[in-house]
């Protein structure tokens, strides 16, 4: 059984760092993408994309605003 995103989100916030993994590989490459487009670098994306998964790990505790339903709807 598969947990939904909010509920790994949750878990992140608690300091689940398996959770953490698993976000991560989903979404690591989608993002990395999308930052290339509009930096050009690849060494550069990679860098801006692994600063934003560190802050989202550094700052969990402070995720609340993710598991707003209304982002969802």
């Amino acid at each position: 059984m598969s947990e939904t995103e909010e509920q790994l989100i949750l878990k992140i916030k608690e300091g689940d760092e398996i959770a953490f993994k698993i976000i991560y590989n989903k979404y690591f490459s989608r993002l990395y993408y999308f930052v290339l487009e509009f930096m050009s670098f690849s060494d550069l994306s990679e860098n801006i994309v692994q600063d934003t998964f560190y802050t989202v790990w550094n700052k969990r505790r402070d995720l609340d605003w993710i598991c707003n339903k209304k982002l969802y709807g």
